[in-house]
């Protein structure tokens, strides 16, 4: 297999990307292709060990299946306790957000999405999520600064809800 391998690679003979210029550059980062989509955020202070945290991964993705089953107040107690243990875990808070909004828990529902933005500012479901609930609570300045932010790294869905504000005005 690999005597087949090196007939068919062969990698010696392989160039690097071209140089591109700044014009191009600026496009494609401005398309998502380059850039990752913002600055990477720091941890606060050191990270746990993984090993120490399995038993709250494991109530998370309990909480995560509560969800799909509609069961989003037992899903909410779960992430409730994921995120007591584990108060920087992003998933979890952005997923009670999701589950509180579903319940009809406005205020709760934008206090833990806001604590998801709080660790991850550049984190575009978080943005587009606040959007949507401001959108069905008929909050626009909040619904657009959302949208925006949004649209930095997710153009398609950021850019629907600004269209969807902007012909409902």
């Amino acid at each position: 297999m690999n005597a087949w391998l090196e007939t068919q690679v062969r990698v010696g003979d392989m160039t690097g990307p071209g140089k591109v210029d700044s014009e191009t550059m600026q496009k494609l980062e401005a398309l998502g292709y380059v850039g990752g989509g913002g600055p990477a955020v720091a941890a606060a202070g050191p990270l746990a060990d993984p090993k120490d945290k399995i038993a709250v991964f494991e109530a998370y993705r309990s909480a995560l299946a509560l969800r799909g089953e509609g069961k989003d107040a037992e899903a909410v107690t779960a992430l409730h306790k994921a995120v007591a243990d584990s108060p920087g875990m992003l998933d979890a808070w952005q997923s009670m957000g999701l589950a509180l909004a579903r319940l009809g828990r406005v205020p709760e529902a934008v206090q833990a999405l806001e604590t998801a933005l709080r660790l991850d500012p550049n984190r575009a479901a978080v943005h587009l999520a606040l959007a949507k609930v401001y959108q069905v609570t008929g909050q626009a300045g909040p619904l657009e600064k959302h949208a925006r932010a949004a649209a930095l790294t997710a153009p398609g869905e950021g850019y629907e809800l600004l269209a969807t504000l902007k012909l409902g005005q």
